[in-house]
């Protein structure tokens, strides 16, 4: 399709000083820990100039580092079709803000030129912040809210996991984007987490799973901004638990003349004194301090049908009891 452009020149001398338009890396950007100098820094100008650096807020002329390739022509890019500067940055410190000057002075071609030298215009310093970093940290995993080597237990079988990966230090306090691999370390098998579908750089990040029964490495690995990287792995177990609590043992209790009833798992007991047919949630509650130890108030008149349910709802098949009990004294023998 044929267009047509139109645009101006100006007639005169050129007074404008070569303008900086980015760098790479930006202003701002958060750099590498470990950093001992910022390598193939480039400064990008809207026309062939040469460049100089300092760490000090100078003029171009008392400014200390020259720029070790500048474009130097119309024809002459350092970056696809863009003119400036690279170099090497030296004198970066680690963990803190470090700032650079950088000024650009135009028409190239003049240099060395005493009568055209005074005709190059000059610009003033552009100030650059990198910002040093410290190594990423990996302070937490959590597993359902659980430390590593947690055992999960559920009564469904695929269980609902929640990873957590708490993360400091580095750039932007901490601030990272984790990714996780279940039972392989192989770098294609990584997956992002979720996060409930933000993209940001966090300091907690989260990540729903769905496992069933079995034993798990989750290998853990995140970067933030400056790139920095921290790797670790957890362990955990899903169980599944579809059998209802057990009654382990069962005897009397002389310190509180109670009946005691002792259970393989957190479990809530009830109990009636007819029959094992009733619904758990019509029994009379049986006290506990721990969810395993429960007493009942000793009465060797009466018959104990007692049901017990764990934290994941298994409980005895209708009409069938964890136990039938009866307290009873032993006569004593002269």
């Amino acid at each position: 399709v044929d267009y047509t452009m139109q645009f101006c020149v100006q007639m005169g001398p050129d007074r404008r000083p070569p303008e900086i338009i980015e760098t790479n890396p930006e202003t701002e950007s958060y750099i590498k820990a470990g950093t001992t100098y910022i390598e193939d820094f480039q400064v990008y100008t809207n026309e062939p100039a040469d460049c100089k650096w300092d760490t000090r807020r100078v003029n171009y002329n008392y400014m200390t580092y020259n720029f070790s390739r500048c474009s130097q022509r119309i024809d002459d890019y350092i970056a696809g079709f863009d003119y400036g500067c690279r170099t090497n940055l030296t004198q970066f410190t680690n963990g803190q803000e470090n700032r650079y000057y950088i000024a650009c002075r135009d028409n190239p071609q003049y240099k060395g030129n005493v009568t055209k030298e005074a005709q190059r215009n000059t610009g003033t310093p552009y100030e650059v912040v990198l910002k040093g970093t410290s190594r990423l940290m990996i302070q937490n995993v959590r597993i359902n809210g659980k430390q590593n080597g947690t055992e999960i237990r559920s009564a469904e079988e695929n269980m609902d996991v929640k990873l957590e990966v708490f993360t400091s230090n580095g750039a932007e306090n901490g601030k990272a984007k984790c990714l996780y691999s279940i039972n392989s370390n192989d770098e294609g098998s990584y997956s992002l987490f979720f996060n409930d579908g933000s993209l940001e750089y966090l300091t907690t990040n989260t990540e729903e799973l769905y496992m069933p029964e079995g034993n798990y490495i989750a290998n853990i690995k995140c970067l933030d901004l400056a790139e920095n990287v921290a790797e670790t792995f957890v362990n955990f177990s899903v169980e599944v638990d579809l059998l209802s609590p057990a009654v382990v043992r069962a005897y009397k209790d002389e310190a509180s003349n109670s009946l005691k009833i002792i259970t393989d798992e957190i479990a809530e007991c009830v109990y009636s004194t007819t029959t094992c047919t009733y619904d758990i949630e019509d029994g009379t509650s049986i006290d506990t301090d721990d969810g395993l130890h429960h007493y009942i108030e000793w009465d060797s008149s009466r018959d104990l049908y007692i049901r017990c349910a764990d934290e994941y709802g298994n409980k005895p098949f209708d009409g069938s009891c964890s136990i039938i009990l009866r307290p009873f004294e032993i006569a004593q023998v002269i």
